[in-house]
């Protein structure tokens, strides 16, 4: 992810010259998330801030940014898919020394798999690097994005409520990484918005997420389960289907 990252800040030192203008960015992307080997179908937003910049003819916005996001309740938060559920029912092996925190995360999983009530996913946090362009000499304005970043997972688990004084919080998180490719067409365009104009572009992308050892808070999966079911689910990829609206002004 680094090496991406670091080839796609490359890119743009080398073609900046030829840009005309520069100014700031900003855009808003909301996307459905369709269901992967691990994770159900859910709901995710990203927001940048950077930089825009366009050539002489003005036939193109190319952009480059960022942004970190703070935790978030979701409206439509992802779920452990049902297969993912069952394996860890079948496989499951409970940790001897109870009251641990191995014994707990996996105590945690085993009662979300069974569908517990006061088990779920809860929300999450990361930060990505965003990129693309916009196309705006052509009547549809095409557009491509590409994001780079990582995300935490953030776990309610009422045996982690119940031990607070082993964790201090009552929740436990995953981290993840992934990289997501977008092709979009303008649906809206607009010209003077408080002297910003932008577009809102309907997107469909490919997004790869790695689930790495499917680690809570330093205990992986195979902790307290068989059959190396880390390897069936570390990595899965999926489409998504967005609406980004971004602004930038060409004078």
């Amino acid at each position: 992810m680094k090496k991406a990252a670091v080839s796609i800040l490359t890119y743009f030192c080398f073609i900046s010259s030829s840009f005309a203008q520069v100014n700031v960015f900003g855009s808003l992307d909301l996307a459905y998330d369709f269901p992967d080997k691990l994770l159900t179908d859910h709901l995710a937003r990203k927001i940048t801030l950077g930089l825009w910049f366009s050539n002489d003819p003005k036939t193109y916005v190319a952009y480059i940014g960022g942004w970190f996001k703070g935790f978030k309740f979701q409206a439509y938060n992802p779920n452990f898919t049902q297969a993912f559920k069952n394996d860890v029912k079948l496989n499951y092996i409970p940790v001897a020394a109870f009251g641990s925190k191995d014994s707990v995360v996996g105590a945690s999983m085993y009662n979300i798999a069974n569908d517990k009530s006061g088990y779920f996913l809860w929300g999450h946090y990361g930060l990505h690097l965003h990129t693309g362009a916009v196309f705006t000499a052509s009547k549809l304005k095409p557009s491509i994005d590409f994001y780079i970043g990582g995300s935490e997972y953030v776990f309610y688990s009422g045996l982690v409520n119940e031990t607070d004084p082993l964790w201090g919080y009552d929740w436990i998180s995953m981290g993840t990484s992934f990289y997501e490719v977008k092709l979009g067409v303008n649906v809206l365009y607009v010209n003077n918005f408080y002297d910003f104009p932008g577009s809102l572009n309907l997107n469909i992308g490919y997004k790869r997420v790695n689930y790495g050892d499917i680690s809570f808070n330093g205990v992986p999966l195979s902790r307290y389960t068989a059959n190396n079911l880390a390897d069936k689910y570390k990595s899965g990829g999926k489409l998504t289907l967005s609406l980004c609206y971004s602004m930038w002004r060409i004078d």
